[in-house]
């Protein structure tokens, strides 16, 4: 199974923005570390438009440590 890992985005509309490009790509995994900002956020789901399935299943996690003992 393919991740696409997302590290410490600074903005939510960034995460939206990668949600979108992997549903484009047939990618559904997505795990973002650390984010400086509300990943589910307005602009978030502006943002992922027809990928917001990819936003509400997407795992968070502080670290890279706490996701590899998950």
């Amino acid at each position: 199974m393919l991740h696409v890992i997302f590290l410490e985005p600074e903005t939510s509309g960034n995460v939206g923005a990668i949600a979108r490009a992997m549903k484009n790509f047939g990618l559904r995994n997505l795990v973002v570390i650390n984010p400086q900002c509300d990943i589910r956020d307005d602009d978030a789901r502006k943002r992922a438009k027809h990928a917001r399935s990819i936003l509400n299943n997407a795992k968070q996690f502080s670290s890279l440590l706490e996701m590899k003992e998950s």
